[in-house]
């Protein structure tokens, strides 16, 4: 890891040493001498730092000594870091320092600090400085025995290219992708009119997935060959030179060797070639990413018939979106029987497994280990070929990645070089990833903060350090580093965890014993801590053999005596800048939290906590505080405003927190404050707290808004401004008929997307809340609004999607609605508006929720409806409105409390209906002959619950032929289905009463 980390290491140092605070400190007798010496020998080393990076490659010495600059440059950093910290301290507090010599603020408050003899101070800092500058200097002097020179001296690193691909197969080795060749050579071939002009198809997808298998399986297709007039193969690789390309896919056409010099001459040449005649061209393993290289290779294509097509091959979707791709098919792994299949043909002679039943049991745990990449199981089956020993396949199992012998292993080349072609920047946050556990799932904004805290990402302009995280964490999975997995997460492929750990080598580390910790104790820089069981406390007391360390993740069982751990960990750890706390149950977190002088993230999420330490307040480097679900938290340190650093705070779910400490409106650097409690003007935590917080996007919600007294003192909260906001919680507890006022002044930002009211006191609502120019608006809530008798005018948000209506206890019509208003309204929920009696059209409605709303007799015209769910309503909304929702897909009648019969002919018209649950009508008897069931020739779910006095299903069930799940519980009274019985069974039945 030393290569990418020194780079970065030195750049961080050096800018420090340069700053204007180390300016600073060079007054003091002995320091500035040291402070120069040290930035002349970081000079020195970084001219050669680059030639040793490439050389380590080949050079154990070279290696090594990188190995040993790096700890010094760990230890300079520290040493830089405590002297920004002190004058943190300084502008904090604001202190001073007489003297008669003219001491700068910050050396008079070093002073002040370390105590009044002055030169105790200077030569302790001299002290430290100069065993670093010691040690960099003799490291520097080593660079001569090693042959270092400047720059990259003239040499590069050997990287074990790809071998070139051509377009044959052998068809009898590939397995599961029929599927995918399927998809593929739909685009190539559409079955309808042909498009005009030329296709890209891009193949994305991680080293050794298969892509070039899938493009020669289509290329091969006798469909493809068929259609296309000529076609054409070339192998791009990392040197994507448009004059050598061009010269490849003409000769790639015609079969002839192409003598010419120039690029002109050749793409005349192939524009001439391709000229009216429909073709395929396959461009394998493009890298290139730069859309000026891609314009020029392309022009001659122009030339070609219309329904032409090019398919790339890459493992970058920012290749896919430089060429223009039309079509981006996202290769999967294999199935397990696929890559089973493949590992028997590989390992086994003719592919021939049945006379070896307990190494076909081995294999299959082997090929697991594969999740399912074609290259890992051909590498591993072709290692144990013909192989009959069972030590070997279990040697292999247990093997990891990088175990494996380097002249025979083909997978760690292949993902190491998309790992060479990342910026160094980049290569340093994939890396750091191997600190988790293989199958981890990644939040992106929650590792963009621990990158931040650990000073991967650097300002760049005027972006922010999260916008800048947010574009590498993009770059690294449009080239496959992390994969999609559900929704808000992604993953890492096994075998791309286990290339980062082979870099890391013990810098990372996961700590799954105690005994792997005490073997790597002094290289560890990040860390978690993830046992399967409770370890003794007291062994956390040889961490002070890791006094490096950086990074420290709990993530296991919770230790026993967490008290006690948590002292050694504060103690003897105090160089950390990340430590997650989370979810272990503490009750009480030490004083001596403030050892830990040089952190920036703290995460002390789901902890039965009541409060923080004060002095918590003294961590002037945090930068991120995470309190999500501290549900006992009742108060934070009063000093907190001191955290002037801080960016975000997480006080999600922290219900029990009343109040917030006084002047926290000095943290202009937050980004993140999920919850803001209103205090009092005098007490310092009123609202115009908020006034200089411009930073703050993502949500917010601000309650206790009956404090603020009027409109004035809200107007100071600048809400207007906050143009990074995007959701956004106005609450009041007991509100009044003048919150209107406090309401108006809170105007946000037109960017703002989710509106939130809850608790509001007012008859009315402002005019803003509904303006047009707030465009962005998808969703609103209004909540609990027990005065209001009129909704606001929300028809012309041209983008509103969702909106819910709860507890309006007031409110009894909604229908002053214009043609062409809400354009967009899809989903809308009505809950508790006990007085409303009538709802507008609403075209463009696909879901709707009605809750408690009794008084409404009548849906209006709802021609897109397809999901209804009506809850504790009137009854005559079944005969009056339901028959005419033939849009309908799923259906949902629940607690109707005087339900005794459904309507006839209820569902007669549903014919598109899929799904029908009936739920705690306690009341009802039966079905009518003719309520129309036995038309739902649709319907595929059907639910029956809890409806006590139910006797009878209708007659025409056996006509629910797409019947999938049918499910009856709770109906005692409900003993046998109807004569003419049910469908043949055909999919998931619970009718345990029957």
């Amino acid at each position: 890891m030393a290569e990418m980390v020194l780079s970065t290491l030195f750049e961080a140092v050096s800018g420090n040493l340069t700053s204007s605070l180390m300016d600073e400190f060079r007054s003091l007798s002995g320091v500035g001498d040291e402070l120069q010496k040290l930035m002349n020998t970081l000079i020195t080393i970084q001219a050669v730092l680059q030639d040793a990076e490439e050389r380590q490659v080949k050079s154990i010495s070279v290696k090594n000594w990188l190995l040993k600059l790096k700890d010094v440059a760990y230890d300079a950093d520290d040493v830089v870091d405590e002297f920004t910290t002190e004058g943190l301290r300084l502008k904090v507090e604001g202190k001073t320092h007489t003297r008669k010599r003219k001491w700068t603020p910050v050396i008079n408050f070093a002073l002040s600090f370390l105590g009044p003899n002055s030169a105790s101070f200077e030569l302790d800092m001299a002290h430290k400085i100069k065993e670093i500058t010691d040690r960099l200097d003799d490291i520097a002097k080593e660079r001569h025995g090693l042959h270092l020179r400047e720059g990259d001296g003239g040499w590069r690193p050997e990287i074990k290219v790809r071998p070139q691909t051509s377009s044959l197969i052998n068809h009898s080795h590939v397995f599961g992708r029929d599927d995918d060749k399927r998809k593929v050579i739909e685009f190539l071939v559409p079955n309808g009119s042909i498009e005009n002009g030329v296709s890209v198809i891009a193949i994305v997808g991680m080293g050794g997935l298969g892509k070039t298998t899938l493009a020669q399986l289509v290329y091969n297709d006798e469909t493809v060959v068929n259609h296309f007039e000529r076609q054409m193969w070339v192998c791009v690789s990392q040197d994507f030179d448009v004059k050598r390309l061009t010269k490849s896919i003409l000769e790639s056409a015609t079969r002839t060797k192409y003598d010419l010099l120039d690029l002109d001459p050749l793409q005349c040449e192939l524009k001439e070639m391709l000229m009216g005649k429909r073709f395929l061209l396959v461009l394998d393993d493009v890298w290139n990413e730069t859309r000026n290289d891609w314009d020029r290779l392309s022009l001659p294509f122009t030339s070609g018939d219309d329904g032409s097509r090019i398919i790339v091959t890459t493992r970058s979707e920012i290749v896919a979106r430089t060429t223009g791709t039309t079509y981006t098919h996202q290769l999967q792994g294999l199935s397990h029987d696929a890559c089973l299949s493949l590992f028997k043909e590989r390992a086994f002679v003719d592919g021939n497994s049945d006379a070896h039943p307990k190494l076909l049991e081995i294999g299959e745990k082997i090929v697991k280990k594969c999740k399912g990449l074609p290259l890992a199981v051909k590498t591993l089956g072709g290692l144990l070929y013909s192989n009959t020993d069972e030590n070997e396949w279990d040697n292999i199992l247990e093997s990891e990645i990088w175990d494996i012998p380097e002249e025979k292993n083909e997978i760690l080349p292949v993902l190491r070089l998309s790992y060479h072609y990342l910026p160094a920047v980049l290569k340093q946050c994939f890396v750091y990833c191997s600190v988790f556990p293989k199958d981890y799932l990644f939040v992106k904004d929650d590792l963009i903060k621990l990158w931040i805290a650990q000073g991967f990402i650097q300002p760049r302009g005027s972006k922010q350090v999260e916008d800048i995280g947010s574009e590498y964490f993009d770059i690294l999975t449009w080239r496959c580093f992390f994969q999609y997995s559900q929704e808000y997460h992604h993953t890492m492929h096994d075998l791309m965890h286990d290339l980062a750990q082979s870099i890391a080598g013990d810098e990372c580390y996961i700590i799954e014993s105690i005994e792997s910790w005490r073997n790597r104790e002094k290289a560890l820089r990040h860390s978690s801590f993830n046992c399967a069981y409770n370890e003794d406390p007291l062994i956390f007391g040889d961490c002070n053999k890791s006094k490096g360390l950086r990074t420290f993740l709990f993530m296991g069982k919770i230790p026993n005596d967490i008290e006690l751990v948590l002292q050694d960990v504060f103690l003897n750890l105090s160089c950390l800048r990340v430590l997650d706390l989370g979810a272990l149950r503490i009750d009480v977190l030490p004083n001596f939290i403030s050892n830990l002088k040089h952190l920036r993230y703290l995460n002390l999420s789901e902890n039965p906590i009541t409060s923080l330490p004060e002095s918590t307040s003294s961590l002037y480097n945090l930068q991120i505080l995470d309190l999500f679900w501290c549900e006992n938290l009742l108060e934070l340190p009063k000093d907190m405003r001191n955290l002037i650093n801080l960016r975000h705070l997480n006080l999600q779910s922290t219900t029990l927190l009343q109040s917030l400490p006084p002047g926290i409106g000095k943290l202009t650097h937050l980004q993140t404050l999920s919850g803001f409690i209103v205090g009092s003007k005098e007490s310092g935590n009123g609202i115009g707290e908020l006034k200089d917080m411009m930073n703050l996007r993502g949500a917010i919600h601000i309650s206790h808004l009956e404090r603020v007294r009027n409109g004035e003192e809200a107007k100071v909260a600048n809400m207007k401004n906050k143009k990074h906001l995007r959701q956004l919680t106005f609450e009041w507890e007991g509100g009044n008929e003048g919150d209107i006022e406090v309401l108006e002044s809170l105007r946000p930002h037109t960017n703002l997307e989710i509106l939130r009211i809850e608790g509001y006191g007012g008859v009315n609502f402002p005019s803003w809340i509904g303006d047009s120019q707030f465009s962005n608006i998808v969703k609103i809530e209004i909540m609990c609004c027990l005065r209001c008798k009129l909704l606001p005018h929300l028809g012309k948000l041209p983008f509103l999607k969702q909106l819910l209506i709860c507890e309006g206890n007031q409110l009894e019509e909604w229908c002053e609605v214009e043609e062409g208003d809400f354009p967009c309204l899809h989903k809308v929920g009505i809950i508790r508006c006990r007085k409303l009696r009538q709802m507008p059209h609403l075209l463009a409605l696909k879901e709707l929720v009605v809750d408690d709303c009794l008084e409404l007799i009548a849906l209006p015209r709802l021609p897109s409806l397809q999901t209804l769910k009506l809850l504790n309503c009137d009854k005559n909304l079944l005969s009056s409105s339901v028959p005419f929702l033939t849009s309908l897909s799923s259906l949902s009648i629940e607690r109707f409390p005087s339900l005794r019969i459904l309507p006839n002919e209820m569902l007669q018209h549903l014919v598109k209906l899929e799904g029908l649950k009936i739920r705690g009508c306690h009341k009802l008897v039966y079905w009518p002959m003719n309520v129309g069931l036995h038309h739902l020739a649709s319907l595929q779910n059907l639910v029956i619950d809890t409806c006590d006095n139910l006797k009878s299903l209708p007659n025409g069930m056996r006509n629910l032929t797409s019947l999938q799940n049918l499910t009856i519980e709770a109906c005692p009274e409900l003993n046998s289905f109807t004569e003419d019985g049910l469908p043949i069974r055909s999919g998931r039945w619970s009718v345990p009463n029957i």
